[in-house]
């Protein structure tokens, strides 16, 4: 009888297109091969306890800094509440999780329950074996116990492509990831620097494998572009970041090469003709780095899907320690395209 997957990733109401293209890549994958696999919808807010856990794995140093910085972030959510901003961030986000929903039914195998932290449970009797997705569900800074399948009990437990994101753990850190994968039967990374860090911590030999999205050819990813973009000549950017200089340096480019500019803002997306729109989902996404001329961004699945496309691209830095540049550093290794992660901000750009 043909075994049924149930992939956890953090998929269920992203907007992240990375995120939801990766799931909609590994789920395809399997079943085009095979297999009889879907999403595993989970709402992952982590409770008062795993947020304890957080700040215990990080220390009272790391712990004091975070809360000081997310008093800063509040402090800016309440100025923008009196301004009237907020609203309309909230209307912006609930237009692009429409969007990107509409998608997940259109084109990802997906449960119809939506399971939360108590409920999870009871998807033991729908699966017999359960993946942890791709993207960066074993990343500490929002330690969640569910990606680490720690409700799959007698199941059979494996990783594809998860990602830690970090360029070092703690003792504590250790002793959880050690906790966390004794019963995986597989396990696999995204970042080769993740197989070192997990160096005697598993039962079984941590493998580097390609993130989901490289497991389809380019003909795949075309079925699903929304438009053709081609027709004008643009530069795409795509920054999760605030890299300011980054960002400036590539209106420059534009401007330089007689370039029209797209551009995703945080929520916003403005189009090549300077207007912005609220239809923008994975699809057109897709359709906006297909079209490019060039590809200026701090995202690792903008680098996969500008190589996947054959597009010239610029990559940088996200933030300024640095730790959520592993995975891109080695997608870049491995696309021998090296010289495009600009470090100081104006190398390599010609």
């Amino acid at each position: 009888m043909q075994k049924t997957i149930g992939i956890i990733t953090m998929y269920h109401n992203s907007i992240n297109y990375g995120g939801v293209l990766q799931a909609y890549a590994l789920t395809k994958f399997l079943n085009k091969n095979g297999y009889s696999a879907e999403q595993v919808k989970f709402t992952g807010k982590p409770s008062e306890i795993h947020r304890a856990k957080v700040l215990f794995m990080w220390g009272i140093k790391r712990a004091i800094k975070d809360i000081l910085r997310n008093g800063k972030w509040a402090a800016r959510r309440i100025l923008k509440r009196r301004k009237g901003a907020i609203t309309e961030f909230e209307e912006m986000v609930a237009s692009r999780r429409e969007v990107f929903a509409k998608f997940g039914k259109q084109f990802v195998p997906q449960n119809d329950i939506v399971y939360n932290s108590n409920t999870i449970k009871n998807a033991n009797k729908n699966y017999d074996v359960f993946i942890t997705g791709s993207d960066q569900v074993w990343n500490f800074a929002w330690y969640n116990p569910i990606y680490f399948l720690d409700f799959a009990k007698g199941k059979k437990k494996l990783s594809y492509a998860a990602s830690i994101s970090m360029d070092g753990l703690n003792k504590v850190q250790k002793r959880m990831m050690k906790k966390s994968l004794k019963s995986y039967t597989a396990i696999s990374v995204r970042e080769e620097s993740a197989v070192d860090l997990l160096d005697g911590l598993t039962p079984v030999e941590p493998k580097f494998v390609l993130d989901p999205t490289l497991l389809l050819a380019r003909e795949e990813w075309n079925e699903i572009v929304s438009c053709d973009c081609s027709a004008e000549d643009y530069v795409f950017c795509y920054f999760l970041g605030d890299n300011q200089k980054a960002k400036e340096i590539a209106r420059e480019y534009a401007d330089k090469h007689r370039l029209k500019l797209a551009d995703i803002r945080t929520i916003r997306f403005i189009d090549i003709d300077g207007v912005e729109r609220k239809e923008y989902g994975p699809r057109e996404f897709l359709s906006y780095i297909r079209g490019a001329k060039c590809v200026f961004t701090d995202s690792f699945h903008a680098v996969v899907f500008s190589k996947i496309f054959e597009k010239q691209y610029f990559v940088f830095n996200r933030d300024s320690r640095g730790s959520m540049n592993s995975r891109i550093r080695t997608i870049t290794s491995i696309f021998e395209t090296e010289e495009r992660f600009c470090y100081s901000e104006r190398e390599n750009l010609e």
